[in-house]
Formats: C-alpha cells, structure tokens, sequence
C-alpha cells in the first residue's frame, strides 16, 4: 500500500509535538509551517532519487538536426544512459564525455561521421540540454535516454510518494534534518545530526538495493 504525504505529515506534527495532528494542515508553534515542511519533503524526495537511481524513466526523444544542444525531458535529475538511434533504427550507446574528450571529438574518428554522434556531455545553461558531438544531421535519428525524473510534488492531499514504501522513512527524518537545522527557537543540532544519519543510512541502502538488488540487503 502507497504511503501518502499526509501519512509522513501527520508523523511529523506528532514527533514535533504539533497538536495531536491534522494530516499536516496546522502547525500550532509556529515554527515551521505547511509550506515549508513540505519543501523539506520534497527536496529531500527528489535528492533520493538523484543519488540512489532506484528508480529510472525511459524517453526517447527525436533529435534536432544540425545543432548539438538537445533538450533534455522536462523532467530530468540525472542521466543514467544515452544511446543514439539513427533514421535506419540502428542503436549505438553514447558514452559521457568530459571537456577535454569534448575538445577532440572528430569527424574523422573511425566510424564517425557528422550524422553519427560518439558521445555526450551535459550542459547546465538556462535550460539543461544534452550536448551531442559530431552534430548529428540524420533526420529521423533520436536519442533515448534512462534517467532519474522528478518525483511527484507532494502537496498534502494525500499524494502517494514518488520512492519505494521501504524508503519513505528516509525522507521523513531528511525533512526532521532540516527543521531541526532551522535557526531560531527549532533549532536542534542534537536532533539534526541523528536525522541526518538516518537519512543517510536510508541512501546508502536504497543505493544499494538499486546496484545489487534485494538480495544485497
């Protein structure tokens, strides 16, 4: 069974002494609000994702022709894997390139051609892009990617987090690290730095469980 983000709220509120909880409506001490517990919540779901890669979205996304930069989905934490698919439906893997191997990419490589890209590197501009290298020209290619997507934003109405069951405590004591870290009458260094350990303990197993399964447990 899905856990919901007012299960989680409602936890909080009662292990911070917030009433005798509301599914996370109020916040009687006034020390945090809705708002900003459910920013802790959220970011703390969507560095999860980001570091474990426990769970992965399949795209693949016609390429723009002629130029290198290619849009990343909107969508987008981080790349797992890219390969090309040329107009003939042909698949080849791109590998990650760095700056340097960036610089000396050719189309006189073996193989390569300006219609056959060798490899990619990722562009944090205005809008994050893919940056594919030779420019690919072959109309009808795409590139399909595997990579880490966003998790649902929680809201407090009753939306089902975006992390396996097992891992929804993790969330919950990464946002208790960051209330307690708040400057002012929450603050609590004691509490913060236990939280923040459960919190990474809870990455360190969901790392896991997506590298070598449940087995590894």
């Amino acid at each position: 069974m899905a856990v919901t983000d007012q299960t989680i709220l409602e936890q909080i509120q009662r292990v911070t002494l917030e009433g005798s909880g509301d599914l996370g409506a109020t916040w009687p001490s006034g020390m945090w609000t809705l708002t900003e517990v459910l920013g802790y919540l959220n970011q703390r779901q969507d560095r999860f994702l980001a570091a474990t890669g426990i769970l992965w979205t399949r795209v693949q996304t016609a390429i723009t022709i002629n130029q290198s930069d290619q849009a990343n989905p909107t969508d987008w934490i981080a790349t797992l894997f890219v390969a090309y698919v040329s107009g003939a439906g042909v698949y080849q893997e791109l590998p990650k390139l760095d700056a340097l191997e960036l610089d000396f990419v050719l189309p006189t490589w073996p193989s390569a051609t300006s219609a056959t890209p060798r490899g990619y590197y990722e562009v944090d501009g205005a809008t994050l892009t893919t940056y594919v290298v030779p420019i690919p020209t072959d109309a009808g290619s795409a590139l399909e990617r595997y990579y880490v997507a966003l998790g649902t934003t929680l809201t407090q109405g009753g939306v089902n987090f975006s992390v396996p069951d097992e891992f929804v405590p993790t969330l919950k004591y990464g946002a208790l690290a960051e209330m307690f870290s708040k400057v002012g009458p929450a603050s609590n260094p004691a509490l913060a730095q236990v939280c923040e350990a459960r919190w990474q303990e809870g990455v360190e197993l969901g790392t896991l469980m997506a590298t070598e399964g449940w087995f590894a447990l």
